[in-house]
C-alpha cells in the first residue's frame, strides 16, 4: 500500500508517517519511481508506535523497543525493561502529584465563599495610578 493508504487506514498524517521513516521506526520499499509501498504489517507497527509514542515513550525509545515487540511472542528486551519501568515510576510521581493538586483545589472550591471587600472609588484610582508608567516631560 501506499502511504497515502496508510495514513488513511492508521489515522497518521502523510507528515508523520514520513517522520516516523526518518527516526528508523518504518522501512517502506522504494519503488523504482520513489514511491513507498508499505506491508499490511506496517499498520500494526504505526499502531503500536502511537500507542507508546501516546504512553509518553520518546520515538527514540520507541525505535529500541520496536524490534522487541514487533513480535506477538517476542520476549521483552532485557535491556529496557529498566527504562520502561522508570518511565512507568516517573507517570505514578506525575499521578501522585496531580492527585494532591486536585484535592488542594477541591479544598478550596468546598471552602467558604471568600466575602468580597468593597473598595473606596478613590483607592481604585489610586490603584490605577501605582500600575501606570510615569509622564514624560
Amino acid at each position: 500500500m501506499r502511504i497515502g493508504e496508510l495514513s488513511r487506514l492508521s489515522g497518521v498524517s502523510v507528515r508523520m508517517l514520513r517522520w516516523y521513516e526518518r527516526c528508523g521506526l518504518l522501512a517502506p520499499h522504494r519503488t523504482s519511481t520513489g514511491y513507498r509501498i508499505y506491508r499490511p504489517d506496517d499498520l500494526e507497527t504505526v499502531a503500536h508506535v502511537v500507542e507508546l509514542n501516546a504512553a509518553g515513550l520518546t520515538l527514540a525509545t520507541i525505535r529500541r523497543i520496536l524490534p522487541c515487540t514487533a513480535a506477538k511472542d517476542a520476549a521483552p528486551c532485557p535491556q529496557l525493561r529498566a527504562e520502561i519501568r522508570d518511565r512507568l515510576a516517573e507517570i505514578e510521581r506525575r499521578i501522585g502529584a496531580l492527585a494532591a493538586s486536585r484535592r488542594r483545589l477541591r479544598a478550596v472550591l468546598d471552602g467558604p465563599e471568600p466575602a468580597t471587600p468593597e473598595v473606596a472609588p478613590s483607592a481604585r484610582a489610586a490603584g490605577r495610578g501605582a500600575l501606570s508608567s510615569p509622564r514624560r516631560s
